[in-house]
């Protein structure tokens, strides 16, 4: 771990040594994500979210039904409720 020092402006920012930019991959605009603690604060540079980050996600929504046999279903009871009208 090396340690860096960097000032605070009068508009509340600090450069982030370039190193350290080098090595996260940062450019200007990356957005950060700011953790707070009673130690002091952590910055991170905020990323999308990548699909097999969600993986199992929705796993609570599911009951068991197969979108396939669901759509199809759903197709049924339009045709019906057409048919009726």
């Amino acid at each position: 771990m090396k340690t860096y020092t960097t000032t605070l402006t009068s508009k509340g920012q600090f450069t982030i040594p370039k190193p350290i930019r080098d090595r996260l991959a940062v450019q200007k605009g990356t957005k950060f994500q700011i953790i707070y603690s009673q130690n002091g604060f952590t910055a991170r540079p905020k990323t999308r979210p990548r699909i097999l980050d969600l993986a199992g996600s929705l796993k609570q929504y599911d009951d068991g039904t197969q979108t396939d046999i669901a759509i199809e279903k759903a197709f049924e009871l339009r045709a019906i409720e057409i048919a009726n009208e």
